[in-house]
């Protein structure tokens, strides 16, 4: 029970520090570290353009009520942007004091990892909060923190319903393990320890409708074979996300799922691993009945009867395709200047280091061109910074219109400046 309830709330903590990592790398560090924390930044392109990202990573994360930026100072948490509108009663402008903040906040600045933080409780409600740093340079020190916000209530649920879930498996696989071992004067002996023989079982009977109630309502499929794999029992979620129906499935073996991007000893191994360390977890690659390829979040557990002999696997999954389209989403958008819509300095890091290596192992050459606007500083003074982001984009997009080949790479190397690799 303890450890599928910590398996739900493991998942929930992991999917929100994935996305606050992403969403956090889809800034511009740059464009982040021009706001000062002040009422003054309230007019400025610079917030603009961070909040205006801000409120796209809101409508890519559906499940985070608040997105924001801050920054600490002694010992004050500043809000820097808020993705919410400003007329809001919940908008927090730039120099608002976050007087809750919890101490996660400061330790994610100074410290410069992500982490999640909660459940707890602040003035907006309660929360389960994904936090990651902003750095202007990789490993340099963090100039904001974004925080991504999401309901105390929806953590508790999921828990909540894994706990309950585990509570009826484990009530099920019991009373089964004691008609198997004893037949029903064992299982009546079992029941008067608890107090009440026919009064227990009444109960039983209870708790099994309660945990096949549990089990049918799932929005996880759940799959139960016995110790050959073969498959005794499936509930309707599987039916939803695979296609099979139950009698299509019933035994037969996990096998008419899988989808080829898996080997035998990928199969070969999780099952070892599974039956040492009694659970499994991961993502696996599936086939719907359709011949749809979908990714599969799995946690297989190892049920064992009374001698210690496995006679169970319980599988349950969920599909992640929308988790890894929202993941993919949030990589794109932190792959992408979001001023000129050309790659950014992380990706020009990326790709230099990719095809350095590959330059070097395959003995061909490798071309790096540098080049900045003349007297950008002047003509931003003179035009502002809205012309001067304009310069910036069509400069942008000249460029980039004139890398034609797939393996070349534009990129906007930071303020004025680009870079274009040629392999």
């Amino acid at each position: 029970t303890v450890r599928i309830a910590g398996y739900g709330s493991d998942r929930v903590h992991s999917d929100l520090v994935e996305l606050a990592v992403a969403a956090a790398a889809s800034l511009d560090p740059e464009q982040v570290s021009r706001l000062s924390g002040a009422a003054v930044d309230g007019g400025g392109p610079a917030l603009a353009g961070i909040r205006l990202q801000l409120r796209r990573i809101h409508d890519a994360v559906p499940a985070a009520r608040f997105v924001y930026l801050v920054t600490v100072r002694g010992n004050q948490v500043i809000f820097l942007a808020d993705a919410e509108p400003s007329e809001s009663p919940d908008y927090s402008a730039p120099g608002d004091v976050y007087a809750e903040a919890p101490e996660a906040f400061r330790e994610v600045f100074s410290r410069r990892f992500a982490q999640t933080h909660g459940p707890y409780q602040d003035r907006w409600g309660d929360w389960v909060t994904g936090l990651a740093p902003v750095s202007q340079h990789p490993g340099g020190p963090a100039v904001a923190v974004l925080g991504m916000d999401v309901s105390a209530a929806h953590y508790l649920h999921v828990v909540a319903d894994y706990r309950r879930f585990a509570l009826a498996i484990a009530t099920l696989f019991a009373v089964v393990s004691v008609l198997a071992a004893g037949g029903v004067w064992t299982l009546r002996r079992f029941n008067a320890r608890l107090q009440s023989d026919l009064d227990q079982l009444r109960h039983a009977q209870q708790r099994l409708q309660l945990s096949a109630a549990v089990i049918h309502n799932m929005v996880e499929g759940l799959m139960i074979t016995d110790a050959r794999l073969l498959i005794q029992s499936v509930n309707p979620a599987f039916e939803r996300i695979t296609g099979y129906s139950a009698s299509e499935a019933l035994g037969k073996t996990p096998r008419i799922l899988f989808s080829g991007r898996h080997d035998d000893a990928f199969f070969h191994q999780l099952h070892e691993r599974a039956d040492a360390q009694g659970n499994w977890r991961g993502e696996i690659w599936n086939r719907r009945c359709n011949g749809e390829l979908y990714p599969q979040r799995t946690s297989v557990s190892v049920l064992r009867d009374t001698a210690g002999s496995i006679n169970h696997y319980a599988m349950l999954f969920s599909d992640n395709t929308v988790q890894n389209q929202m993941e993919a989403k949030l990589r794109e958008m932190s792959s992408v200047d979001g001023l000129t819509g050309i790659a950014n300095r992380r990706t020009f890091d990326e790709v230099l280091a990719r095809e350095w290596a590959r330059a070097l192992r395959d003995e061909r050459p490798l071309s790096l061109v540098m080049a900045d606007i003349d007297f950008f500083k002047g003509y931003n003074d003179r035009h502002g910074h809205l012309g001067g982001d304009s310069c910036l984009q069509q400069v942008a997009q000249g460029i980039a219109a004139a890398v034609n080949r797939a393996s070349d790479l534009a990129t906007r190397y930071g303020g004025e400046e680009f870079a274009i690799i040629l392999p």
